[in-house]
């Protein structure tokens, strides 16, 4: 009996353009005699993540491409990898996020977790600090990005910004308790403003869903919206009608198991007075 041949797989334009990467970054790593834990020591890595790099199950970030470059003495080669990788219609489509993101009238975001645009300075820095040994890149820069972001929402002509967050996001702890102390005062100085809303979903309300994505919906000035969902690895942006429409409806119920905005800054206010009360 004959075993069937499968069906060739499609592979996304930006496959070869990975395999290429990945199989220059193990080639100039072998030639060296560098296992994957030297080479992770020598960029401030742990080897998981080398390992992850050449399967190309993560890619890294232009930060992180220089030191692979200089730490293997690659001449530059593999930026040169990196860029033709990041020269496709998908990482386009990525790098213009934040272009969208900054023409956007109205954004409305239903986590689990303080929203980036959101966070004080002192809490992205906790935060990205704690991923950036598995994701690599220099702190600062992220926190810097963060912040841009952030700054969108104070500007003149700003959007419109709708936050529905659980409840667990108000209750991450730091070993510095003036972080979160200073987190809480920051949303409730934030939820004074005109154009941003914050409402928080109760414990007791989370209805069907364990918990909400990381969903954010982008509506443009022509009224087109466009749903972005944050993955730990990857981004994923959703553009097509029905698709839209659904991420949409999973993120109005998750408004109707939200507090009023009243009901929220009053929660808010009393975790803040009953767990970071002022010295």
């Amino acid at each position: 009996m004959v075993a069937a041949v499968p069906a060739p797989q499609r592979r996304e334009p930006s496959k070869a353009f990975v395999t290429e990467f990945c199989v220059l970054l193990r080639t100039l790593r072998v030639d060296r005699g560098w296992t994957q834990k030297r080479l992770g020591e020598e960029v401030h890595l742990c080897h998981t993540v080398i390992c992850r790099y050449e399967s190309g199950d993560l890619i890294p970030n232009e930060k992180v491409v220089r030191d692979l470059d200089e730490a293997l003495k690659a001449d530059g080669s593999l930026t040169e990898a990196w860029d033709r990788l990041n020269d496709t219609p998908q990482a386009r489509w990525v790098q213009r996020y934040f272009k969208f993101e900054s023409r956007a009238t109205a954004i409305r975001h239903c986590a689990d977790f303080v929203p980036g645009v959101l966070q004080t300075r002192e809490f992205a820095r906790e935060v990205l600090r704690r991923g950036v040994e598995f994701y690599g890149g220099d702190l600062e820069e992220k926190v810097e990005y963060r912040m841009l972001r952030a700054s969108l929402l104070l500007r003149e002509g700003a959007p419109t910004f709708s936050a529905f967050v659980e409840e667990q996001a108000l209750h991450v702890t730091f070993d510095d308790p003036d972080i979160m102390r200073g987190q809480l005062s920051h949303l409730l100085a934030m939820s004074e403003k005109p154009n941003i809303r914050i409402r928080v979903v109760p414990f007791d309300r989370k209805g069907m869903f364990v918990s909400v994505p990381c969903l954010t919906i982008l509506t443009s000035p022509d009224g087109r919206d466009v749903v972005h969902l944050a993955g730990p690895l990857r981004d994923q942006y959703i553009t097509k009608e029905q698709e839209v429409q659904e991420y949409i409806a999973l993120c109005d119920h998750q408004r109707d198991q939200a507090l009023t905005e009243s009901e929220s800054i009053s929660l808010m206010r009393n975790l803040l007075e009953e767990r970071y009360p002022c010295p």
